[in-house]
């Protein structure tokens, strides 16, 4: 789940918008450096590399222009202080952010583990890899926005959270047929299952951001995102290990393992998150803040 910059600046109803379209944009971005770096390959030449370090360096001059025009918000006044480590002590809020973390395998999986799939387990043209990543780009900028609205609250998010590890599933499982198809079918599966995966890519993320916005407590959002932030960033540095291992070892029952370990995790998700809610309803019983569990 990630997003949890955006908690100070948006409402709660619109966080998981803002996500989406922050998200659409940044890929964008992706799209147009990946542009400008394939034209300085082609190139090939000193003066080529050196003007695409300056470009870059050029991007964070500007991106940082941008911040800072945006206007300064005063410090909230808190009656009471926070208590140290308090997200750390929400078993059910990190069992839920934890679910999420483990479906973020998805992205190592298509970032690292499906490129080296391609070359060395299919008879696909080298070729796909940008093919398979310019696919989930586009659809990434054309869909995120309009994938986010069944993803504003907690159970919705987790009803999101449960198709997403399906459709994730799907994917991996088209992709593992890939590996005994022949050239032209492997590259139409290749494509094919991007776009499926590609779906369920989009709806954990919104899903996830909607449920680390919704089951943090209102006063500590900051500490709950972190935690998130920290159990997503835990999954994708152990990701690369363990899928190349599972994956590239393993062949199609390597791809079937990871396909039921997304699945089973996004059929967990919505008693998780029902938990989460009535852990919250418990410890905040005269609270007057109303739990975000439908739209």
């Amino acid at each position: 789940m990630e997003g949890g910059e955006l908690a100070g600046t948006e409402r709660p109803e619109g966080r998981v918008h803002a996500f989406a379209t922050l998200r659409a944009v940044a890929n964008v971005g992706v799209a147009f450096g990946a542009g400008l770096a394939g034209f300085a390959l082609v190139a090939d030449t000193g003066w080529a590399y050196r003007m695409l370090v300056v470009g870059n360096v050029v991007t964070y001059l500007v991106s940082a222009a941008l911040i800072m025009r945006l206007p300064a918000y005063p410090p909230a006044r808190r009656p009471v202080r926070p208590r140290p480590g308090r997200a750390l002590r929400d078993g059910p809020f990190l069992a839920v952010a934890g679910a999420s973390a483990v479906l973020s395998l998805h992205w190592v999986a298509l970032t690292l583990v499906l490129p080296l799939w391609v070359v060395t387990r299919t008879d696909a043209p080298p070729v796909t890899v940008a093919a398979v990543l310019l696919v989930n780009t586009v659809l990434t900028v054309l869909l995120a926005v309009r994938l986010s609205g069944s993803a504003r609250h907690a159970l919705p998010a987790a009803g999101t959270m449960r198709r997403a590890g399906l459709v994730l599933a799907a994917g991996m499982l088209l992709w593992a047929v890939t590996g005994a198809a022949p050239t032209a079918l492997a590259t139409i599966l290749l494509l094919g299952a991007t776009v499926i995966y590609t779906v369920g890519d989009l709806w954990h993320g919104t899903a996830g951001a909607a449920l680390a916005y919704d089951l943090a407590a209102p006063d500590a959002l900051g500490a709950y995102q972190g935690v998130d932030a920290l159990l997503t960033g835990l999954a994708r540095a152990a990701g690369p290990a363990l899928l190349t291992w599972l994956v590239l070892d393993g062949g199609p029952i390597g791809w079937l393992a990871l396909a039921g370990l997304l699945a089973g995790t996004g059929l967990a998700v919505p008693a998780l998150t029902r938990r989460a809610l009535a852990n919250r309803a418990e410890r905040s019983p005269a609270s007057g803040q109303p739990i975000s569990s439908s739209t």
